[in-house]
């Protein structure tokens, strides 16, 4: 995947009863952002046994497997850890998880990641949608969407590459 530069960042979610607001900041981190706010009454949303709607995941149950079935790390090649300023270069990825613990190691290393993903053009299959997400994986693990320093994705594949498990 090609580096992405990241355009909003959430600034707060607030569950109130049956509410939900949705707080979000614009721009790449102006001091005098306002915040835009989203309101919506769950209870417009709910089908008469009174749950949720089910969303198409992010990563099918097919995709996921299809993916994780024909990854291999030999096939990768090694990315710049640098960009064009001398800055560390950050990338965009999808990270197969087999364990929900697993995403306390990618935190450890810094890894901002979400089931879902960051990208307003890649969130608009569900716009004007409300429900609730199954994130079901392929039955041995799922993906999750994640921000990585190439120093890092280049740390791992070398761990992966001398055969030793990446998360582990």
């Amino acid at each position: 995947m090609s580096p992405r530069r990241i355009s909003s960042v959430l600034t707060g979610l607030l569950v109130v009863g049956s509410s939900l607001g949705l707080g979000s900041c614009g721009g790449s981190g102006s001091s005098g952002a306002r915040p835009e706010i989203l309101e919506l009454d769950l209870r417009t949303a709910l089908d008469a046994d009174g749950d949720l709607p089910q969303l198409e995941d992010p990563v099918s149950p097919e995709e996921t497997a299809a993916i994780a079935d024909s990854f291999n790390w030999s096939d990768t090649e090694a990315l710049p850890e640098l960009d064009d300023a001398g800055r560390p270069a950050l990338y965009y990825a999808l990270v197969y998880i087999t364990d929900y613990d697993q995403e306390a190691l990618l935190d450890a290393m810094g890894v901002v990641h979400n089931s879902l993903p960051f990208f307003e053009e890649e969130r608009a299959r569900w716009d004007g949608q409300v429900g609730e997400f199954a994130f079901e994986g392929d039955g041995h693990g799922v993906f999750v969407f994640a921000i990585m320093a190439g120093e890092l994705y280049n740390a791992l594949r070398d761990v992966a590459l001398a055969g030793e498990p990446v998360f582990e």
